[in-house]
């Protein structure tokens, strides 16, 4: 991400970074037909795909974040997130489908979610407009990585930096937090995605309003919030009985931390 975004910057070339990042994922889906069921080469085309989210991400930040105005960033965040949200919820439940219709066939999965990703590299390579270019003053140096420096020797900057970093590493991977659902009240396997939809859905419905409140309330204090709400959440966990109804709650509350948390971290860093 650092790499992309100091490339992006001193080229002036955000779409073009952006784009490069998002067919290099999209090629990936290509890889998983090929490597067959090697864990091997499973996890070198899933490691080639994170690097693609890698490149694509800061470009397409500074994309969304050049494209309104400051006091709207939360917004334009949350509107984001809920579209690249909603693809994650209607991507399992189409993928669930297929493989219903023919069991096995991950192969068809696979080449179904190529297409999409084609189409996704189309739409932003030819329809989406490349913010304008600011040409740099005649008196400033050119981007090097030394501008990650000067950016963390900025007071405000920096507190944000260390705080959500130290906030991150309290943040478990969803997969833990469904395994602990999933084998408290042991429910079938087969319904083990839909945990990840209804979380999904949840973040989607509420990225927008929430990236809205965050602009007019205080993005920090939407921010801190949703942290308060994932310590709820692991509270609940903890707990020795938890009826089976407060799963959805679970779920719920999840959710709700993605939408307070995700976009509006993104809007803070851009605003400053």
């Amino acid at each position: 991400r650092v790499a992309s975004g100091l490339i992006a910057d001193r080229w002036r070339r955000v779409k073009e970074v952006a784009t490069a990042g998002y067919a290099f994922s999209a090629v990936c889906r290509i890889g998983l037909l090929l490597v067959g069921r090697s864990w091997v080469g499973l996890s070198g085309v899933v490691l080639l795909d994170r690097i693609g989210k890698g490149i694509r991400t800061s470009p397409r930040d500074a994309m969304i974040a050049a494209s309104v105005p400051s006091e709207k960033l939360g917004t334009a965040f949350g509107v984001h997130r809920a579209m690249d949200t909603a693809g994650a919820m209607l991507g399992p439940l189409l993928a669930t489908a297929l493989l219903v219709a023919a069991p096995g066939a991950y192969d068809a999965v696979f080449i179904v979610s190529f297409c999409f990703a084609i189409v996704g590299v189309a739409v932003i390579g030819l329809l989406v407009e490349a913010p304008a270019a600011v040409a740099p003053a005649a008196d400033s140096p050119p981007v090097s990585s030394q501008i990650v420096g000067q950016l963390l020797g900025r007071q405000n900057f920096r507190a944000l930096v260390f705080i959500s970093s130290a906030l991150a590493l309290t943040t478990l991977s969803d997969s833990f937090i469904f395994l602990t659902l999933q084998r408290r009240f042991d429910f079938s396997l087969s319904l083990f995605p839909l945990l990840y939809v209804g979380t999904a859905l949840v973040y989607m419905v509420l990225a927008i309003p929430i990236g809205r409140m965050a602009d007019r309330l205080g993005r920090r204090y939407v921010f801190l919030a949703g942290y308060a709400l994932l310590a709820v959440v692991y509270g609940l966990l903890l707990l020795p009985n938890v009826p089976q109804a407060l799963s959805v709650g679970i779920l719920l509350l999840q959710g709700v931390y993605y939408a307070a948390t995700d976009g509006v971290l993104t809007a803070l860093a851009s605003a400053m």
